[in-house]
């Protein structure tokens, strides 16, 4: 199927998917092939790609028949439902399997967002308001000198002879423009005693509004001017049993939450917004929103579920009561119808978040196992290295002690040094005190090299002599020079003159620049493994 020639319904599942999963837009055959498979459920859809991918169209599960014949259950009563149940498998009839009569439903009214722009208006009419004052201050002055000389019942009489002739009735019409002079950016509603029953919030409408869209939560605006008949209704709604049952905060449980928006649209700049953009005509104004759908065939949307300018007449004293009543009955009637759908939301998203999660751990193991394979081939080449160069050590030396190497470096003799080793064996060396310290540095670890064989269990010699007698008997092929000796083995031992104490360890100076003629050394090992041996 071309994508160009989806129905506005499969490609806004198709968006959604992308959006959803971070598919590129060149997987779209794909997601449209897998879309097809499961009838175009998204939610079963998405729960296949993040449990196997795109895999082939073979292997995906066997379409199912979706019964579309039942409306959406009507709860009688506040059950909410749970994971378990029937009714969080509700959204799975959610398909968008295409029906002659789709386009005949009507939709629930989007809910859109709220313009930022008032807070750009709040910050010129600021800055206008004193201007304007100076310029109207004039005139207004004028107007009420001319004033003082009109009776003021034939002002009274005029006012309502004008108001009946153009049927003029402003009371609780929700304004044109708000009136800037009685903005109180730092307004709170007089709602102390209902914060700790309800979720109640008073700005932030956007950010709200993104909350409850995600976590499939009630939200409850209600937007009320200075009126009395305003503050009366608010009064009895949020005092209403019928009220308390559905929007209060200790019946809330991990399916089923509220929140509701209130303040005044004459003192708030963004509750104002808010009615501007839902087009409300009087106040008080009552208006529940949720993401869901009221056909199975369409996907899930912020939407309007329920919306009421209530007229002055059901807010008369007698009856703002009653009005309450009825408002917070229709309310939790229309909580009641959606639940199940929102139920079967929240256990879709949970479902779709645990196996995202799975998903994660399984990309992280492996991430991790890859890791573990690098540094498992890196030690085993580093530990092949290593063997390798020991045993480039063990011929260099071998090949020393055989050539008599320090003998021919020292043709003439002119010093004559004592040496202690650190079993207590003494040695007499006769040097060219030429030479640089780090030769007799060498010498000494090449007579040192086969005691060290002797001792090491691993090694197949008992005694030094039988070193000995294995390097005068065998060749041995040695890959490196001197100085590559001295750049990859430090010597791990010192020499030390006794008195004074002194270490001697200037390697590149020569014998001569720190060792006189008859001098005694000791040879201390560095490393305690070395000691032991």
């Amino acid at each position: 199927m071309d994508d160009q020639t989806l129905s506005p319904a499969k490609q806004t599942a198709v968006d959604e998917f992308i959006a959803i999963t971070g598919s590129s837009d060149d997987n779209v055959s794909q997601i449209i092939r897998l879309l097809d498979v499961h009838n175009w459920d998204l939610n079963n859809s998405i729960v296949t790609f993040f449990e196997s991918g795109f895999i082939q169209e073979s292997s995906l599960p066997t379409p199912v028949e979706v019964d579309t014949s039942t409306d959406m259950p009507q709860a009688s009563g506040v059950d909410y439902g749970h994971p378990g149940s029937d009714t969080s498998r509700v959204s799975r009839r959610y398909s968008m399997v295409d029906s002659p009569l789709d386009d005949l439903i009507p939709s629930l009214p989007y809910a859109p967002r709220i313009s930022n722009h008032w807070q750009l208006e709040v910050g010129l009419n600021a800055s206008k308001r004193e201007v304007l004052r100076a310029n109207n201050l004039r005139a207004i002055n004028s107007l009420l000198f001319l004033l003082l000389f009109v009776p003021k019942k034939l002002l009274s009489f005029l006012y309502q002879v004008f108001k009946f002739i153009f049927k003029i009735n402003t009371a609780n019409y929700f304004p044109a423009a708000i009136d800037y002079e009685s903005v109180d950016l730092d307004h709170k509603m007089p709602l102390s005693e209902y914060v700790d029953k309800y979720n109640i919030v008073e700005g932030n409408f956007n950010e709200v509004y993104e909350q409850c869209k995600t976590n499939y939560t009630w939200l409850l605006v209600v937007l009320v001017n200075g009126s009395q008949e305003a503050s009366d209704l608010l009064s009895h709604l949020l005092s209403n049993h019928h009220f308390e049952k559905h929007f209060n905060k200790a019946n809330h449980t991990d399916n089923f939450t509220t929140c509701i928006y209130i303040n005044d649209v004459e003192k708030n700049p963004e509750s104002y917004e808010v009615g501007r953009t839902y087009k409300v005509k009087r106040l008080p104004f009552v208006m529940l929103i949720n993401n869901v759908s009221n056909s199975p065939h369409k996907l899930p949307s912020m939407s309007i579920t329920y919306k009421s300018n209530l007229p002055s007449v059901l807010l008369q004293p007698s009856q703002v009561g009653s009005t309450a009543n009825k408002v917070a009955i229709y309310l939790g009637r229309i909580i009641s119808n959606y639940q199940p759908q929102v139920v079967a939301a929240i256990t879709d998203k949970r479902e779709m978040e645990f196996a995202r999660l799975i998903k994660q751990q399984q990309d992280d193991a492996y991430q991790k196992s890859l890791e573990m394979d690098k540094v498992k081939k890196a030690e085993k080449s580093k530990k092949l290295e290593d063997e390798m160069l020991l045993q480039q050590r063990r011929s260099f030396l071998f090949n020393l002690i055989k050539s008599r190497w320090f003998e021919t470096l020292n043709p003439e003799p002119n010093t004559r040094i004592q040496v202690k080793l650190p079993h207590g064996e003494r040695i007499i060396l006769n040097v060219n005190n030429q030479n640089q310290l780090k030769h007799l540095y060498l010498h000494l670890e090449s007579t040192l090299f086969p005691r060290h064989l002797a001792a090491d269990d691993a090694e197949e010699f008992e005694t030094a002599s039988q070193v000995l007698e294995h390097i005068s008997s065998n060749d041995f092929d040695c890959q490196i020079s001197l100085e590559d000796y001295y750049k990859h083995f430090p010597f791990k031992f010192e020499l030390i003159q006794p008195y004074p104490k002194k270490v001697v360890d200037d390697l590149e100076a020569t014998i001569k620049e720190h060792i006189k003629n008859g001098a005694s050394l000791l040879v201390e090992y560095t490393s305690d493994d070395e000691e032991e041996e």
